[in-house]
């Protein structure tokens, strides 16, 4: 099996696609730090030319998984 990642376009500005339960936003950036985690790789990604909106729906997911996990947490301690 090869090495994807030897495909990514560096410090060129790429399209992503950031991937939540109930939808997709497609986002552009550029890459500026990958890291090797044994098989896997994670990059570091800066952002560029965001919309507001779809600014606000990425914050939007995150607060709800935020929220969705200190719930949990708190039922698991009590």
């Amino acid at each position: 099996m090869g090495d994807i990642a030897k495909g990514i376009p560096y410090e060129e500005t790429i399209k992503v696609k950031v991937l939540f339960e109930d939808q997709d936003i497609d986002v552009s950036g550029n890459i500026m730090k990958a890291y090797n985690f044994g098989p896997y790789k994670y990059f570091d990604l800066a952002y560029t030319n965001i919309p507001d909106f779809k600014r606000d729906m990425i914050f939007r997911q995150l607060f709800r998984k935020q929220i969705q996990l200190r719930k949990a947490i708190a039922e698991y301690k009590y």
